[in-house]
């Protein structure tokens, strides 16, 4: 078995049924669904038990929070690589697992599309990742990871309720030069309603992030974090004198 798709869910039928039919329609065939519900009380065990025949795997019982579920499907998994499809987000249309008949490194990442009810933004990784691009942080949706990992270097850190998938990245990649691939697929379409994409908790994330790096012994330089972080606005300024230039140069004429 190639791949695990998981997609963990709690009281979000809606959004389950959606993630279900999506699965079910993938034109990829060499992998594994698994469900871990959080003993929803609203009818999401109904959702899963209309679909039960398209899921390898399904468990409807209280959990500690979502990278508690995680880790209980990673133990549940018996593919070589693993990919989270949670409850809500979609896979986009055309989408190919096809690159995971030659995938070889601990980690893939691929782009995703986000959408919320205002705003809908694709999401590239770059073309050669850097410490700032990972402390930043690359979308989970968006990633591929061997089961290895996880027995490699532990599951997913509970103690980080809302950072521990990036602190994974962290730990592996920064701090044990785990291997990674980026590969130009779009997977997921990607409900940006969950948890740690919401704005209000920005302080909280860097909060979690500080107690991650003392506990690991990550050190990043933070004025070069923020110069990292400049680029962009470097780059607009960049291009709005060039047009400014071309401009001005037009209007003498």
């Amino acid at each position: 078995m190639k791949l695990s798709i998981i997609t963990i869910n709690r009281n979000n039928a809606i959004g389950l049924e959606q993630t279900i039919k999506s699965v079910i329609s993938l034109k990829y065939s060499d992998f594994e669904y698994i469900v871990i519900d959080g003993a929803s009380t609203d009818n999401s065990i109904d959702i899963i038990r209309k679909y039960a025949s398209s899921i390898t795997f399904w468990i409807s019982e209280p959990d500690k929070g979502i990278y508690n579920a995680m880790n209980k499907a990673v133990d549940f998994a018996s593919g070589e690589y693993i990919f989270f499809l949670n409850s809500g987000d979609i896979f986009t249309d055309g989408c190919s697992f096809d690159f995971m008949n030659n995938a070889t490194t601990d980690f893939i990442f691929t782009s995703v599309i986000m959408n919320n009810k205002h705003i809908r933004i694709k999401s590239t990784p770059p073309k050669r990742l850097n410490k700032f691009d990972l402390y930043e942080g690359i979308c989970h949706q968006a990633t591929v990871i061997k089961r290895s990992v996880f027995i490699e270097q532990g599951k997913y850190d509970e103690e980080f309720k809302i950072i521990a998938d990036w602190g994974l990245l962290i730990k592996a990649i920064c701090l044990n030069k785990k291997s990674y691939t980026i590969v130009p697929e779009t997977l997921v379409k990607y409900n940006t309603q969950g948890i740690s994409s919401q704005a209000s908790m920005h302080k909280n994330i860097l909060l979690q992030k500080k107690n991650f790096n003392t506990k690991y012994g990550f050190h990043i330089n933070k004025y070069f974090y923020y110069l990292y972080r400049l680029k962009p606005y470097i780059l607009i300024r960049r291009i709005y004198m060039k047009i400014s230039h071309i401009i001005n140069h037009y209007n003498k004429k």
